[in-house]
C-alpha cells in the first residue's frame, strides 16, 4: 500500500507520493531594517550606521546584495537617483552605511538602499534622508618637501597652492604670507618676510609662489613657513631650504693700460676685488704682483716682483695697491 504525505508551510502546499524524496525549503524571511540614521551632520564628519536591527548573522549577510542611490529632493522617493559612490557613500558587506561628506556637500540628501537576498530573490528597501550642514574648513596647503640649493643658484619655484587652485575646500579664496628664520624647530615667527631673504626673493600673496636666488653670503639653513588664510581660518606648511656654500674665485677689478714719463709717478693702481679686498664669499684676499717686458697677454715663467721694477716701486699684498715712479733708465714696455 502506498503512503501519501501532505505538508503545509505558511499556506504553501507541498505534496509527495510513494517513495519520492521530499526536499522542502520553508522560505527566507528578510531581517528587520533599523531606523538608525543621523538627521543632520556637519561636513567632514563620519557617518556609519547599521541598516538592520539587529544585524543578521554572517551566513545571511553573505547572501545579500545592496544597491544604493540618492537624490537631493526630500520626498520619500528616489526614483532615478545617482549611485551613492558619486559622493563617496557606500554600503559595506556588513550592511553598514558609511559616508564622510566633503566640505562641498552641504545640503539635503535622500538615500534609497535596495537589499536583495540572492538565493530567494526577496528584496526590501530603506529610504532615509540626511541634512549636511555647511562647515567652514581651513585651507590645506600642498606638502612642500625640504630641499637644498647652491649659493647664487635659483631655487625651483615653490607653489603652496591649496590643491593647485588657490581655493580651500569650501571654494573660499586663499591669501598667502611667507616668513622665515634660521632655526629649524618646526616653528617660524611672523617676523622675517620671505621677500627679505638674502639675495633676490619674491613671494606672490595671491598664488603662494616663492622664488629665490640666494646670494653668495646666504650659506645656511632657512626654515620657511607659508600660511594660507581664507578670512576666518588658516593653514600653513613649514619646510627647510639648505643653502650650500660654494667657493668662488676672486674677481679682480679691471685695470686699464697706462703710459707714464720717466721719473713721473704712475696713477696708483688698486686691484681690490670690488673695492673691499674680499671675494664674493667674503673671504679675505692676499695679492701678489709680478711683471715682465714681453707683451703677450700671458704670465710667463721669467717674471720679476713688482717691487723690483727700476725706480721706486711699492706693492701692498693686503690691498693690492701698486705705486711706481720709474727712474730715468726705465724706458720700455712693462706687462
Amino acid at each position: 500500500m502506498k503512503a501519501f504525505l501532505i505538508i503545509i508551510f505558511s499556506g504553501i502546499l507541498f505534496s509527495s507520493c510513494g517513495n519520492n524524496n521530499l526536499d522542502v525549503d520553508p522560505g527566507f524571511i528578510m531581517p528587520t531594517l533599523g531606523n538608525g540614521n543621523p538627521p543632520s551632520i556637519d561636513e567632514g564628519s563620519d557617518i556609519d550606521f547599521d541598516l538592520f536591527n539587529p544585524t543578521p548573522d554572517e551566513e545571511i549577510l553573505n547572501n545579500l546584495s545592496f544597491v544604493c542611490t540618492y537624490d537631493q529632493v526630500i520626498d520619500n522617493a528616489v526614483d532615478s537617483g545617482t549611485a551613492c559612490s558619486a559622493i563617496g557613500a557606500s554600503v559595506t558587506t556588513e550592511a553598514k552605511f558609511q559616508w564622510t561628506p566633503a566640505y562641498t556637500h552641504s545640503g539635503n540628501y535622500e538615500f534609497k538602499i535596495v537589499i536583495t537576498h540572492i538565493p530567494s530573490n526577496q528584496s526590501s528597501e530603506k529610504i532615509f534622508s540626511i541634512v549636511i550642514t555647511d562647515t567652514d574648513a581651513p585651507p590645506i596647503l600642498d606638502t612642500i618637501a625640504d630641499f637644498s640649493v647652491d649659493e647664487n643658484v635659483a631655487i625651483t619655484a615653490v607653489d603652496a597652492a591649496d590643491g593647485g587652485d588657490d581655493l580651500d575646500t569650501d571654494g573660499d579664496t586663499i591669501t598667502y604670507t611667507c616668513y622665515f628664520d634660521n632655526t629649524v624647530d618646526g616653528a617660524v615667527a611672523a617676523t622675517n618676510a620671505c621677500s627679505t631673504l638674502p639675495g633676490t626673493a619674491t613671494f606672490v600673496a595671491g598664488t603662494g609662489v616663492l622664488n629665490w636666488t640666494p646670494s653668495y653670503t646666504a650659506t645656511g639653513l632657512y626654515e620657511i613657513s607659508i600660511i594660507g588664510d581664507e578670512g576666518d581660518l588658516s593653514g600653513n606648511e613649514i619646510f627647510v631650504i639648505t643653502v650650500n656654500d660654494i667657493n668662488f674665485a676672486p674677481v679682480i677689478d679691471a685695470i686699464a693700460d697706462e703710459t707714464v714719463a720717466e721719473n713721473a709717478a704712475i696713477t696708483t693702481v688698486d686691484a681690490g676685488d670690488g673695492g673691499d679686498d674680499q671675494d664674493v664669499d667674503l673671504d679675505a684676499l692676499t695679492y701678489t704682483c709680478e711683471y715682465e717686458t714681453t707683451i703677450n697677454g700671458t704670465r710667463d715663467t721669467a717674471v720679476g716682483n713688482c717691487t723690483a721694477l727700476p725706480g721706486t716701486a711699492t706693492f701692498n699684498t693686503l690691498t693690492g695697491v701698486f705705486d711706481w715712479t720709474p727712474n730715468y733708465f726705465s724706458a720700455g714696455v712693462y706687462e
